[in-house]
C-alpha cells in the first residue's frame, strides 16, 4: 500500500482523494486552507482519547459510529 500526499490545489484533487481513499482507506491532504492549529487540536484529542480509559468502554459498549467520534472531538 503506497499512501501519497493529494495536493488539495490541483485540478484532479477530489478524484484523487477518493482514489486514495478507495485503494488504502486513508486520505492525506497537502496545501489545504485548514489551519493547523486546527490539525493540531485533531490530533492532540484523538491521542488524549487512546490515552484515556475511555477508548476501552468505546469498545466494549455500543456505541454509533456519530457518538464514537463527537466523544474524541468533543472533549
Amino acid at each position: 500500500m503506497q499512501l501519497v500526499a493529494v495536493d488539495y490545489q490541483a485540478e484532479n484533487a477530489q478524484e484523487e482523494f477518493v482514489k486514495s481513499l478507495r485503494e488504502t482507506g486513508f486520505g492525506v491532504l497537502k496545501n489545504h486552507p485548514i489551519q493547523q492549529s486546527l490539525v493540531q487540536g485533531i490530533y492532540d484529542n484523538w491521542q488524549a482519547f487512546f490515552d484515556s480509559e475511555e477508548k476501552i468502554i468505546t469498545c466494549t459498549t455500543k456505541v454509533s459510529k456519530t457518538d464514537f467520534f463527537l466523544r474524541a472531538f468533543l472533549r
